[in-house]
């Protein structure tokens, strides 16, 4: 009776240290970066997706996925080309006819 008694504690401080601890780092959480990656790569996405819309690369750029103003409006500072291109690589697309652009962190040109 004692041995089952001294487990059956055994068990009771080990469960209770697991949750006192707050399970460590939980295998399924994403990191910012990750997450920051994640967010890039659905606006590239949603900008091909609406990319065969468009008839040339510089129109990609009133693209709401891409939103760079050049006048530095309130959309400067949000989309694919001003916070994506320069961490993760120019976005490619393609537009209609089947020309393909690369837009960057300032301009969608046409691919060569």
């Amino acid at each position: 009776m004692i041995v089952l008694t001294a487990l059956a504690l055994l068990v009771l401080v080990v469960v209770g240290a697991f949750f006192i601890t707050g399970f460590g780092e939980a295998s399924g959480s994403v990191s910012v970066v990750e997450a920051s990656q994640a967010d890039c790569q659905a606006m590239c996405q949603g900008l091909a997706t609406s990319a065969f819309n468009y008839d040339s690369c510089a129109d990609l750029l009133t693209n709401p996925q891409y939103r760079y103003d050049p006048a530095g409006g309130s959309d400067y500072i949000e989309g694919y080309g001003p916070e994506c291109a320069d961490e993760f690589g120019a976005c490619t697309v393609t537009i209609r006819r089947g020309v393909q652009c690369t837009c960057g962190t300032t301009t969608c040109t046409e691919l060569t």
